[in-house]
């Protein structure tokens, strides 16, 4: 039976979108050159030299010749545009103003330092990309799309690039429209076009419909013959319409437009990894090359962060030229050096309260996590994940091959009606079972009996199949003896045991049908119902025969991995739609609680009060997709002080929804294309441990990002206060030289802090930016004290004479301040290292403390010996301290540091009890956007995109909405367009007319 399928018509669908009127979704061609979408099969048949039977291995290489793989094609990289994109927001901005001015002001040494600190951070952002990006290119193979193809009169799993026109494919549910296909007789189905079209609904597709690349089969599935692939296909030629009417100004319309920090690394942080890939010079904001600059939660924290940075930085400036111009009359009286000090002094403030290397410190943080769960089997398809990941608080799991194993096994089945044998059971279930749709269930029942299996299959004929959906929960076939003819014909139909036993006719057996589903879910088995049906139509003549115990034992593992995220304050909620007996058992066995509930309790519940019953329940049984959706859209709803950050796992096509929904949808191992296109991170490992480890690993990369934020901002409001100050109060300058190099070390040694050791956190971690306002400030107020203390203890006391250490000048006491403000500002950042705590409760890495080191080490011979009084001007000379004002600026700066353990636990105590609920909700805003599932984004300079392998449910592609806006029809594919392909080698695959 599994062999030999009879030609049948398909039956009538339900309720889905009808598709529209043909006229309506295309141009129509002449008549004398038919389309493929509108001809008879015997046409397309005998154009395309192929049959039901498909294509010969050795036609099918000679085609991929004449057509070429099913891509796209795509533009070569430009490195160089790469490179620059680094150099492109707001504080390399900053910075780029800091050097023209420089120029401007005919200050050489000044301009090549600026230009030299801001490729530095360029180079060192774009060599740690290519480096990371590498770690998750070796992934890359496992997650090409596939697609089953019939080849040699075989059905085989090949690469969907191979397909080539006349080839016939098999459709599932969860799966990928591969390539431009026209639907074989069969059942009616419904697909998702909303890649192509934006259309939410599902659309009804029925035998000879055209079914487009890239669309979702929702429910059923079908056989279909290919017509067009690439290039050719409906959305190859909507890619090359919008292409063709862009021009090359939209790229930085696109490119730039939208705020900021981690655009230079991660491209368009929603859509990207970490491995580049050729970006494009026509992009637009709403059509299908667009980058959709969605709002993400790390751009939010990064912009308030830089905003707030310039602001100060401009207030100071300000008010510096405004008492030197103003107060001091103290103008410009030329733009050669030294001619202009009260202008050129800005450049301090700019030069080191900005901080540029920001953009590359996280996005490089970012990167190296992103390798690093890669190499753990954790695929980021978005990098924002990651932060969202290290909050996460609730996570909903699905029950089946997430916290078990997924490895049905069938014990003795238990008959219902009278006269009913185990084996006859049996029997009817290998008839409603079909090993091509690779369906667990399905592999089971199979596998159960293989003698009972064989012999099922040589006496059976299978004239239809209706494959199992979310919706109906069962499969259907129409079997008849073979030779017995088609007035033998019957229904074999297995399914959920309610939906069999409700639709059951002899209601005599439903009691004791329930009571042997509560007696066997006490026990953790499943129960798969089993009826047949003499009647070939009508839902009111099925007969049920009994249940087949199944045990799905919960994986080794899971126990131990749901302690150990409950440890790390992550609650772990059970969804599944298994019967509620089975999911309080499985509860119990896995120590999860036992307060499940059915899924109907969340309808029966009030809106008002369904928050709270979603938050104290430990799972949800029986529950349907859109019950999924609505629990995760409810644990999402901010109550009060309470806002959770829900991860959701599935594998399932019924799951790809709520996944699409979760703040983080995770795709476990063997996950459907429809899961794990909907997904955010992707898990090529079985089971819930590699979420831990991927949640102990965000919360790593979390605490390096906000340890170098504090650190970022307490450092610029140290330089803009101790340096602003000195010039307010004091009208004592320095030159914008030592301020450079004094960046560019601790820039580059803190730059190491992307690779530093630390320890997560045992809590949730989220963003709470007015606390770290609040604890930056009083950290850079605790090191400008210490700055202004030093300059009036030397520039006013005598203090220093009394151990016989010689008097400075206005020139060696800029040497002094400059190596107290570089030693004390970055050893900061092993105090930022633990807040709260103290430095010594955490050991950094030995590459941050190797990079302190020597960055301080060449600070000490700056501030020591200086530049012999450079610039010469009278207001900014710069001399060396000598050697022992050296080890006091050391000894001083160590004194401060470890003071500051104190009031650095207050000041951060104080900002927790001030700002205790910290930031309202920083969701990313708008749908997250998807790209093809198997050609990707088209051309484009963009960033290898796991959702170039599956589809993801989160926002179409606008490529045909964007041209029928402009009106203009996506051409079908004519017998005329297509060159058609050579006869075939062997002539009986050929269908005549």
């Amino acid at each position: 039976m599994a062999g030999e399928r009879a030609s049948d018509g398909g039956e009538e669908g339900s309720d889905m979108v009808e598709p529209p009127d043909a006229q309506k979704q295309g141009r129509p061609a002449p008549s004398d050159v038919p389309e493929f979408a509108s001809a008879e099969f015997a046409a397309v048949y005998e154009y395309l030299h192929t049959s039901e039977r498909g294509l010969s291995s050795e036609d099918a290489h000679d085609r991929l010749a004449l057509y070429g793989p099913n891509a796209l094609p795509s533009e070569s990289e430009s490195r160089i545009l790469k490179f620059l994109s680094f150099l492109w927001n707001p504080l390399s901005w900053a910075m780029e103003v800091a050097f023209l001015m420089a120029v401007v002001l005919t200050d050489a040494v000044d301009a090549f330092l600026i230009l030299f600190l801001l490729l530095l951070n360029a180079c060192i952002g774009y060599y740690e990309e290519h480096s990371s990006g590498e770690a998750v290119k070796a992934l890359q193979a496992q997650l090409e799309a596939q697609c089953t193809v019939r080849r040699d009169n075989q059905w085989t799993e090949l690469p969907a690039r191979d397909l080539v026109p006349g080839d016939i494919v098999k459709l599932h549910i969860g799966g990928v429209v591969p390539a431009d296909c026209k639907m074989l007789p069969g059942d009616s189905m419904s697909v998702d076009e909303s890649s192509l079209t934006g259309e939410s609904l599902p659309v009804k597709k029925c035998t000879g419909d055209e079914l487009k690349s890239g669309c979702m089969v929702k429910v059923g599935g079908c056989d279909a013959v290919v017509f067009a692939t690439g290039s050719n296909t409906y959305f190859g030629k909507a890619a090359k319409l919008v292409q063709g009417t862009e021009g090359s100004g939209h790229f930085q319309k696109g490119r730039f437009s939208s705020f900021f920090f981690l655009r230079p690394f991660f491209g368009e942080p929603h859509l990207c990894i970490v491995f580049p890939r050729p970006m494009n010079r026509h992009c637009h904001n709403d059509g299908i090359l667009s980058l959709s600059f969605t709002h993400h939660l790390d751009t939010a924290v990064l912009k308030r962060i830089g905003y707030g940075c310039i602001v100060l930085i401009v207030i100071f400036v300000v008010l510096e030229l405004i008492v030197q111009f103003g107060v001091r009359r103290k103008p410009c009286t030329g733009v050669l050096e030294g001619q202009c000090t009260s202008l050129s002094n800005t450049l301090v403030l700019i030069v080191g309260g900005i901080p540029v290397a920001m953009p590359t410190v996280l996005s490089v943080t970012m990167a190296i996590g992103a390798a690093y769960l890669a190499k753990e089997k954790a695929l980021v398809t978005r990098l924002t994940a990651i932060e969202e990941l290290a909050g996460m608080d609730v996570l909903c799991s699905d029950k089946t091959g997430t916290l078990t194993l997924n490895e049905l096994s069938v014990t003795e089945p238990i008959p219902l009606a009278e006269g009913i044998t185990p084996e006859e059971v049996l029997r009817v279930a290998v008839l409603a079972s079909q090993s091509e749709f690779h369906d667990p269930m399905d592999h089971a029942i199979l596998n159960a009996n293989p003698t009972l299996t064989e012999a099922t299959n040589g006496s059976y004929t299978l004239y239809h199949f209706t494959p199992f959906d979310p919706v109906s929960k069962r499969t259907v076939a129409r079997v008849a003896e073979t030779g017995g003819g088609e007035t033998k014909q019957f229904r074999a139909c297995k399914g959920a045991p309610w939906v069999i036993l409700d639709q059951s006719s002899n209601k005599d057996v439903v009691a004791a049908g329930y009571e042997h589903i509560e007696a066997l879910g006490a026990k953790g088995y499943r129960a798969l119902g089993v009826c047949k049906s003499e009647n070939l139509d009508g839902e009111d003549t099925w007969i049920t025969l009994g249940l087949i115990p199944l045990f799905d034992p919960p994986r080794v593992d899971t126990e131990e991995t749901i302690r150990r995220a409950t440890e790390l304050g992550i609650r772990v909620k059970m969804i599944t739609g298994d019967h509620l007996t089975i999911a309080k058992e499985t509860c119990r066995m896995l120590k999860m609680g036992d307060n499940v509930l059915a899924g109907s309790a969340l309808i029966e519940t009030s809106e008002k009060d369904r928050f709270a019953l979603c938050e104290s329940t430990d799972g949800f049984a029986g529950v349907f997709p859109e019950h999924k959706y609505e629990i995760v859209k409810i644990l999402q709803q901010k109550q009060g002080s309470v806002q959770h950050v829900v991860g959701m796992t599935g594998d399932g096509v019924n799951d790809a929804p709520a996944l699409a929904k979760a703040d983080i949808g995770i795709a476990v191992a063997d996950a459907t294309d429809a899961a794990r296109g909907a997904s955010d991170i992707v898990l090529l490992s079985p089971g819930l441990g590699v979420i831990i480890n991927a949640i102990i690993a965000s919360r790593k990369i979390f605490q390096r990002m906000r340890n170098y934020a504090i650190y970022s901002i307490a450092s610029t409001v140290r330089i803009v206060l101790t340096f602003g100050l000195l010039t307010l109060i004091f009208d004592y300058m320095f030159p914008t030289l030592v301020i450079a190099i004094m960046a560019i070390l601790n820039d580059g040694a803190v730059l190491t802090i992307s690779k530093d050791a630390v320890k997560p956190s045992p809590t949730p971690d989220h963003w709470n930016l007015r606390r770290i306002f609040f604890t930056s400030f009083a950290l850079g107020l605790w090191n400008t004290a210490a700055s202004l203390l030093l300059f009036c203890l030397v520039q006013y006391t005598l203090v220093f004479q009394v151990f016989s250490m010689p008097v400075l000048d206005h020139a060696q006491l800029r040497g002094l301040i400059y190596l107290h403000c570089s030693i004390s500002g970055q050893i900061t950042i092993f105090a930022t290292r633990a807040v709260p705590g103290y430095f010594w409760q955490t050991r950094p890495s030995k590459l941050l403390l190797a990079a302190f080191f020597v960055a301080q080490i060449i600070a000490s011979a700056v501030g020591g010996v200086g530049f012999f009084y450079y610039p010469m001007d009278g207001e900014t000379d710069f001399a060396g301290c000598g050697w022992s004002y050296v080890i006091f600026a050391w000894l001083y700066s160590v004194a401060w540091f470890m003071a500051m353990g104190p009031y650095k636990n207050l000041a951060h105590g104080i900002g927790t009890r001030l700002f205790e609920h910290g930031e309202e909700e920083m969701r990313p805003e708008g749908p997250r956007t998807r790209s093809h599932p198997v050609y990707g984004r088209v051309g484009g300079f963009f960033h290898f995109n796991l959702r170039n392998v599956w589809p993801s449910l989160r926002v179409a592609d606008h490529s045909v909405q964007e041209v029928s806006s402009r009106g203009e029809d996506v051409p079908r594919t004519s017998f005329e367009e297509l060159p058609r392909p050579p006869p075939p080698r062997n002539s009986l695959d050929v269908v005549p007319v």
